[in-house]
């Protein structure tokens, strides 16, 4: 993808996010069932970063558990509404790939659904770099992506791939632009999405220094198939 093709879906993303930060915030009242799959790599004291925040509900579901938390999100005004509903936690407006700390501070970094919102292979491995510097030895990034190659995501892929061939997108193979809709059900934006392959994410992750990379299919918390799966949950540890 070209640079000039993959900033202006990063600001746009960043529109977008503001536009609807609000209505997304009411979606994400609760947390994903494969939160429980995070319990084992969090201990008191511990020091956690969340890449791509969003409203900050990663924060509820460790409040309690007397970590120092921080969340981090190109989106104002979601940073705004995590700041009233978390105001226990840490909250800056920062782009991914430049992430506002010093080196070797977080026993662990949290990047949910939001890997497959950064557009080309370069922006992507420049966000896995700076969870890696930021990650103090033995720490561990933990990711969820969208499994955007399972059965409910293949209509908007193909139509996609048909832009593709026919020279009218500027994204790369795979990757596609999903619409949110009001209550009226007209388009306020276009979110862009780039479907992760288990393989893919490992090489990102090795490329970066990550070592002990384990990757599985999740529905509702439990391991399933890449054709029923949901999400991909990804843990890899600095050495």
């Amino acid at each position: 993808m070209r640079r000039e093709v993959a900033q202006k879906i990063v600001e746009e993303n960043r529109r977008v996010y503001n536009r609807i930060a609000v209505k997304f915030s009411h979606t994400r009242k609760h947390p994903w069932d494969d939160f429980t799959l995070f319990d084992r790599y969090i201990n008191k004291g511990d020091r956690v970063l969340d890449i791509g925040c969003g409203n900050g509900r990663l924060a509820g579901y460790l409040g309690g558990r007397h970590v120092w938390y921080a969340g981090v999100d190109a989106s104002e005004q979601l940073i705004a509404i995590a700041r009233t509903e978390h105001p226990d936690g840490e909250f800056a407006i920062a782009d991914a790939t430049t992430l506002p700390f010093s080196g070797a501070q977080f026993n662990a970094v949290f990047c949910i659904a939001t890997l497959h919102h950064i557009p080309s292979t370069e922006l992507r491995q420049r966000v896995i770099a700076e969870a890696y510097r930021v990650l103090k030895p033995g720490g561990r990034l933990i990711m969820t992506e969208w499994n955007l190659w399972g059965r409910q995501w293949w209509k908007l892929l193909a139509a996609h791939s048909v832009k593709k061939i026919a020279g009218s997108s500027g994204l790369d193979w795979g990757d596609v632009m999903k619409p949110w809709k009001n209550e009226r059900g007209e388009t306020v934006g276009q979110r862009y999405l780039h479907p992760f392959t288990r393989g893919e994410l490992t090489r990102l992750l090795r490329r970066s220094g990550f070592d002990s990379v384990r990757s599985w299919y999740t529905k509702r918390g439990a391991a399933v198939s890449w054709y029923t799966g949901y999400n991909i949950v990804t843990i890899a540890k600095k050495p």
